[in-house]
């Protein structure tokens, strides 16, 4: 079946819509069923007119009263056509090809060219933890786009990936295909493929995050690579000595590269790691700790608590997993 027609037969989403109080965004609680547990895609409403369009694109004062926030992790593809997308207080002219992917509680509002063919895909954030983090979890940069908000639910962020490559497009017509004609085990597949072009879209990520020019900074690929291996381990002054840097120069390197400094970068890495034991591992709590590289349970809780506001029983009676006392002379990483 041709693209567009696979668009003329996805439904529009009908979500719950939770009104905000005066001056605050609605919230669209997406409707997630046992049919469809992890993903519900749906085309764009009704197109303004060229006119509008342009009025929206060009007008300077936006009415952040007129957004909308989603419950859920919000990807956008535009396969033919405009889509003006007001995020908080920025304009974004998303146009063939083009893909922006927003955390949940992200305000936006959208504008649709009369010819556009625009889907949206919009991700359980529990489904995050199954299929997605565990395979994005190895990519120290990437996965801090979902770990954030997982670690704190105002975080509020956007990834944009203009003209995506043909293998990213290929997957995501094929999920919408796996989606409108419901074949045995479309659920799955579509998850499969969902994961498959989070992964390229990650490489693209790393890719212009490390795009440097001196030499030095060219080794911020190798020492990102040596830290996610080593991050049970890997102190400022080791990794330094391992590549021969003084620690603050390395430390300047990484905070380049990331936004983060090398004690921020590890922490967070370690507890999207604790989750993924936690939740997906079903490790308990001590497994978990040890599994991270702590010597101690006390320290695990002291780092948990800093990063979630929570312990981590108190997350896992929230987000599921054990949480029990391992059973005595088990091994934490089996």
């Amino acid at each position: 079946m041709e693209f567009a027609k696979l668009i003329e037969n996805l439904p529009h989403m009908e979500p719950v819509i939770v009104h905000g109080k005066e001056g605050e965004c609605d919230l669209y609680r997406v409707p997630f069923t046992e049919s469809y547990p992890d993903i519900i895609i749906s085309r764009a409403g009704k197109a303004c007119s060229p006119e509008e369009f342009s009025a929206a694109f060009e007008r300077e004062d936006i009415d952040r009263t007129a957004q909308h926030v989603h419950d859920c992790f919000f990807l956008v593809y535009v396969h033919k056509g405009s889509n003006l997308e007001i995020i908080e207080d920025r304009k974004f002219l998303v146009t063939e090809n083009d893909i922006m992917f927003l955390t949940p509680h992200t305000a936006h509002q959208n504008f649709y060219t009369p010819d556009s063919q625009v889907v949206f895909i919009h991700i359980n954030p529990e489904s995050i933890y199954r299929y997605i983090l565990p395979m994005v979890s190895e990519d120290i940069l990437f996965s801090s786009f979902f770990s954030e908000f997982l670690t704190d639910q105002s975080v509020k962020r956007m990834l944009f990936f203009p003209d995506c490559m043909a293998l990213i497009r290929q997957a995501l017509v094929k999920i919408v295909a796996e989606y409108v004609e419901t074949p045995y085990m479309h659920n799955i597949m579509a998850c499969s493929l969902l994961s498959a072009a989070i992964i390229e879209l990650a490489r693209i990520k790393t890719r212009q995050a490390m795009s440097f020019k001196t030499d030095a900074q060219e080794r911020v690929r190798d020492i990102l690579s040596y830290i996610t291996a080593n991050y049970r381990t890997a102190s400022l002054w080791d990794t330094a000595r391992h590549f021969g840097y003084h620690p603050s120069y390395l430390s300047s390197l990484i905070r380049q590269a990331t936004g983060e400094s090398f004690r921020d970068l590890i922490l967070q890495h370690k507890m999207t790691q604790a989750c993924l034991f936690l939740k997906e591992r079903r490790m308990s709590v001590e497994q978990a700790a040890y599994a991270c590289g702590y010597q101690n349970v006390s320290s695990f809780y002291k780092a948990f608590v800093r990063v979630y506001r929570c312990s981590p029983r108190e997350w896992v009676s929230r987000h599921g997993g054990t949480g029990e006392s391992p059973t005595p002379g088990s091994d934490p990483l089996n």
